[in-house]
């Protein structure tokens, strides 16, 4: 049936990524830079995908102290954004993407 919603464990989860880098402090600081600075003064919000087993170097305050600190505080907003931040956490790399669709449509609920 073409209407059923496809399920995959894997498939669910694939998120757009614009740059990565090694999930360090450092390393996140500058990738934040590289991909943000374009943005600054959009309207924001963030979505943060943490892996699921752990291992999350980069915390969802560090990736919004990023956004803070590049795109500006004044200028999240919750309920009208212009873009979504996208951070995506794994063992290996993190990474960032600036979309321009809402974030609810990016979200992967449990089942």
């Amino acid at each position: 049936e073409a209407s059923k919603r496809f399920v995959s464990r894997f498939a669910d989860r694939i998120l757009p990524v614009d740059l990565s880098s090694q999930p360090k402090a450092e390393s996140f600081s500058r990738l934040a830079k590289d991909v943000l600075a374009a943005h600054a003064g959009r309207q924001w919000r963030l979505l943060y995908e943490p892996f699921r087993g752990g291992w999350n170097t980069i915390s969802r305050e560090d990736a919004f102290e990023a956004c803070k600190e590049i795109l500006g505080a004044d200028s999240q907003s919750v309920a009208d954004p212009e873009i979504t931040v996208v951070c995506t956490v794994q063992p290996r790399f993190v990474g960032l993407a600036v979309v321009n669709i809402d974030v609810d449509y990016l979200r992967v609920e449990d089942e």
